[in-house]
């Protein structure tokens, strides 16, 4: 008697799309597109580890950048041999051959066992699947809340909280229903979509290229104080500043890699013969047999419902945090949206007491409305005589930005926090330094800025001021002997003092990779320094330089000139003080544009 095959139908027509070969050349298409794109990732992070100069790696608190970098470098090299295996193979690859005929007996159990074994790459382990979504899920979850905690961005947190939930709600939906073996494929592609998204393309368009224009077509941005609350702190999330948080992110990085060599094998292997409606008949009736057993599994039970909850639960937690929390004062110009918190958790405040037509400044920064979790303080337009109270800053722990600009302020004394990283004083009524900057500097303080002050003798530079990068000091009266010895900075602005000298303790200074001296008098300059190893951005606008007649200097300084100096709109304004986010108000007039709107947060009249 001749025995009938069996074989196993199919879950569903759409199965009949991976009889063709599209569906694999797109699985491989995908893998290779993910992997280029972490391959970018990766190597952009390696390269800004790398140009950040010493005052970029304090500020963001980054861990050995050489070695992150060197290891980013390594996982990036990976990922494009890789792709190149993929092409090798797919070179390689035999022809697409017939499907061999069904042999006429009957399909046992064990057979098709074996033969699922064919499709292990895609439907792997059960254990393994749950366990890896486990973690996966795990290390998501903590990455967003970690996210919500520092980043004041609530777009991008909002949608990497959604992503998160997405995916822990997605997942069981793998193992709780009956599925074709299309059905399974497609849904992996899906959450291997989001792990992409949540790993890479968010911190990719919402950190990297931000932070590629900055370092390599405007710096200036940083000098906004609002933007540098921003990204210092999307920076400080997403950097690695610990050992701990640099092998997270090795070790996720490779999770990443690891499973993209799964996805790619498979697409390898029908992509030169795809599989016969038997093959796909048998692993579509496993997974289904698989799925309906697990389900009665107490562990798999417990699992899939935690997933879902917590996810669920994670998507309530947005909403909350979205709509239903303590409101901000006005003077808050960017929040935290922190999950499972309903108070308010200001990063940036901006004080301007002709706005809040009140001079009380302390009362202003009061932990009650505004957190513990400050980075940024701005006062603007306040008498503000003494400064800002002592007591009032170190309710802080986070402060790390400090700004005082256009006060009456005459006098400060107190200790500046030791979180403190940026200090600014502009358009005050400073006569000296104040004790506040002539003591012990914390030695987190990377950036000083002290300018426009009406001060009648030079001041003298404390030697605490030794653990600066960046040192800002315009139009304060300084005197061409002034002291740089000691100092290691990266950027220094000494314009609009009358120097008729130039220090010669810059040129002891080979950090330096900015220094701005326009506005000044000077006659004679190094031209040895100048010509042979000057900073990467010089500027000498404004100064009545002699002996030009050389040949050989005359193009140099009017390089120099044209780049950044003319033309000039009014006096004392060059070009490059029009829009690099700092209110000059010798370019607050209408020939300038005023100030291309540099002092739009000070609302002048």
């Amino acid at each position: 008697m001749q025995v009938t095959p069996v074989v196993p139908p199919l879950a569903a027509n759409v199965d009949l799309i991976l009889l063709k070969k599209w569906p694999w050349c797109g699985i491989l298409c995908f893998a290779v597109m993910k992997h280029v794109m972490l391959a970018i990732y990766l190597s952009l992070q390696a390269i800004l580890s790398t140009v950040h100069d010493q005052a970029e790696q304090r500020a963001g608190y980054m861990y050995n950048p050489d070695m992150v970098a060197l290891v980013f470098f390594l996982l990036s090299s990976i990922h494009v041999s890789s792709i190149v295996h993929v092409a090798w193979k797919l070179g390689c690859c035999p022809r697409r051959l017939s499907p061999p005929a069904i042999r006429q007996n009957k399909v046992k159990p064990k057979a098709t066992i074996d033969r699922a074994n064919s499709m292990s790459s895609v439907l792997a382990s059960p254990k393994w699947i749950i366990l890896f979504n486990l973690v996966e899920i795990i290390c998501q979850s903590y990455e967003g809340i970690l996210l919500a905690s520092k980043v004041s961005d609530r777009t991008i947190v909002g949608f990497y909280i959604v992503l998160v939930v997405l995916h822990a709600i997605l997942t069981p939906l793998l193992f709780v229903f009956r599925h074709s073996m299309a059905k399974v494929l497609f849904t992996n592609v899906l959450l291997s979509w989001i792990s992409l998204a949540l790993s890479c393309l968010i911190h990719l368009f919402c950190l990297i290229l931000p932070l590629l224009h900055y370092k390599f077509i405007d710096s200036n941005v940083a000098r906004d104080p609002l933007w540098l609350t921003k990204f210092v702190l999307y920076v400080q999330y997403n950097t690695v500043t610990t050992p701990v948080d640099f092998g997270a992110k090795s070790v996720m990085q490779l999770g990443a890699l690891v499973t993209l060599w799964r996805l790619q094998a498979v697409g390898i292997k029908y992509f030169s013969k795809p599989p016969d409606r038997q093959e796909i008949a048998t692993n579509s009736a496993i997974a289904g047999t698989t799925a309906t057993s697990k389900r009665v599994h107490r562990g798999l039970s417990i699992y899939l419902a935690c997933s879902v909850l917590w996810g669920v639960g994670l998507f309530g937690s947005l909403l909350q945090a979205l709509w239903i929390r303590q409101p901000c004062p006005p003077t808050c110009q960017a929040a935290l949206m922190n999950l499972w918190d309903s108070t308010c958790q200001c990063m940036f405040v901006h004080v301007n007491c002709v706005q809040t037509n009140s001079q009380d400044v302390d009362s202003a920064l009061q932990t009650s409305q505004l957190g513990v979790k400050l980075y940024a303080i701005q006062v603007s337009q306040c008498d503000l005589v003494d400064g800002i109270a002592n007591a009032t800053m170190h309710q802080f722990p986070a402060l790390s930005y400090v700004s005082i600009q256009f006060t009456k302020t005459k006098a400060w004394d107190g200790q500046l926090p030791n979180s403190i990283s940026f200090f600014t004083a502009s358009d005050n009524m400073f006569a000296t330094v104040p004790a506040i900057l002539d003591r012990e500097l914390p030695p987190s303080l990377v950036s000083l800025s002290f300018s426009h002050q009406p001060m009648a003798t030079s001041p003298v530079i404390p030697q605490s001021w030794k653990v600066l990068s960046r040192l800002e000091m315009t139009n304060v009266n300084l005197s061409a002997f002034v002291n740089f010895t000691g100092f290691s900075l990266v950027t220094l602005r000494i314009a609009n003092n009358n120097l008729t000298q130039w220090p010669p303790s810059i040129m002891a200074m080979p950090s330096l990779l900015e220094l701005d001296i326009s506005g000044n008098a000077l006659q004679i300059l190094p031209w040895k320094y100048v010509v042979d190893s000057p900073p990467s951005l010089l500027r000498l606008c404004g100064n009545p330089v002699q002996g030009l007649n050389r040949s050989e200097l005359f193009p140099v300084y009017q390089k120099l000139q044209s780049a950044s100096c003319l033309p000039v709109c009014a006096p004392q304004c060059f070009p490059y003080m029009v829009g690099n986010y700092v209110c000059d108000l010798a370019c607050f007039n209408a020939a300038c544009g005023y100030d291309a709107g540099d002092c739009q947060a000070f609302a002048f009249t």
